[in-house]
């Protein structure tokens, strides 16, 4: 299925998927299919940039459930990944830039769930 130009991976079965906490990413993007899924479709009517800052953040997510030793090596790619967020729905106004976001992706609700459902597997 494309989605905006976007290929999503297929659909992972959700018996295989949930055997582990890293689930499925059959295009070894670094996002679970599942999460990678969702981010697309639910941004599909948004610039394209939030779906990019919502990969980069279910990226580190990923590398956390992968490896909790590198956790605060991560925190610094989750603080990119809300730096961008920040820019892009505040302060890119200030360099008379267009404001591309609407709310906060990284920590919305939704994006949380999605992403940490499996944390409590």
């Amino acid at each position: 299925m494309v989605v905006n130009g976007y290929e999503l991976p297929p659909c992972p079965d959700p018996k295989e998927n949930d055997k582990t906490l890293l689930g499925i990413d059959s295009n070894n993007n670094g996002v679970r299919d599942d999460v990678e899924r969702w981010l697309i479709v639910k941004y599909k009517d948004h610039h394209k940039i939030v779906t990019e800052i919502g990969f980069q953040g279910a990226k580190a997510s990923q590398i956390v459930i992968q490896d909790p030793s590198k956790a605060r090596e991560t925190t610094k790619l989750e603080e990119a990944a809300q730096d961008c967020n920040s820019y892009f729905g505040v302060y890119a106004q200030y360099n008379n830039e267009p404001l591309l976001i609407d709310h906060n992706i990284i920590t919305s609700t939704a994006f949380n769930t999605i992403h940490s459902i499996r944390r409590r597997e």
